[in-house]
């Protein structure tokens, strides 16, 4: 069963990593904006590592975002033990080919919710 602050981290880090995207920045380009190593925010953007305050407003700063943006509602947080977040921790067992066509489908999903 997983736990709130769990289900918390994995939420910021999906929204990092689909921002991040957005703009074309590689985890690199992102950390060396918020002082962090390439590995910290890949893991950040997993769940596995606890993002700091004020590094979040600094990836909030680079991503143009307010820090709201970044962050779960309490329904999502109540409503987290789903498929989605579940799947999101689990991602390690994926290959990265599979990840890869993953997150086409993902930045294709979001492309058309916004130009309805």
């Amino acid at each position: 069963m997983l736990n709130v602050e769990d289900i918390l981290y994995a939420i910021i880090g999906q929204r990092i990593r689909i921002n991040r995207e957005r703009f074309n920045m590689t985890q690199e380009e992102m950390g060396e904006k918020v002082g962090l190593t390439r590995s910290s925010i890949a893991n950040i953007e997993l769940g596995r590592q606890k993002i700091q305050l004020d590094t979040l407003y600094l990836v909030a700063l680079a991503l143009k975002l307010e820090v709201y943006e970044l962050l779960p509602s309490v329904i999502e947080l109540e409503n987290g033990e789903n498929d989605n977040i579940q799947f999101l921790l689990e991602q390690d067992k994926f290959t990265e080919e599979q990840l890869s066509w993953i997150s086409d489908v993902i930045k294709k999903g979001i492309k058309n919710e916004g130009e309805k």
